[in-house]
């Protein structure tokens, strides 16, 4: 069963490069954390360097939005506190007026 954990810090194929970039994109002080890191090189074992990218990014931009100050291991594999936070329906679109030519 141990032969089945990931170990960021014991790999060392191409990929690692790919992973210190990504972890980059981090805040100081969440990037030693190893559950986060683990988390990261199976994202970046599955969906590669510009999914994971994507992946953190928007996670990133969701803490922001809901201001939150915890742990981001937490947070990126939690729905339930990002749904907490964030509507319900999605991207709300604002009532724009049309142009009295366009009727």
């Amino acid at each position: 069963m141990s032969a089945d954990i990931i170990y960021p810090e014991k790999r060392r194929d191409g990929s690692s490069a790919a992973f210190q970039r990504l972890v980059q994109l981090l805040p100081l002080g969440q990037r030693e954390d190893a559950e986060l890191r683990r988390l990261l090189l199976f994202r970046l074992g599955n969906d590669g360097e510009d999914g994971t990218r994507g992946f953190i990014l928007r996670k990133m931009g969701d803490v922001r939005r809901c201001a939150y100050s915890g742990r981001l291991f937490e947070f990126f594999r939690n729905d339930r506190q990002r749904k907490a936070c964030m509507p319900q329906s999605g991207l709300r679109v604002a009532a724009v007026p049309l142009p009295p030519e366009a009727s």
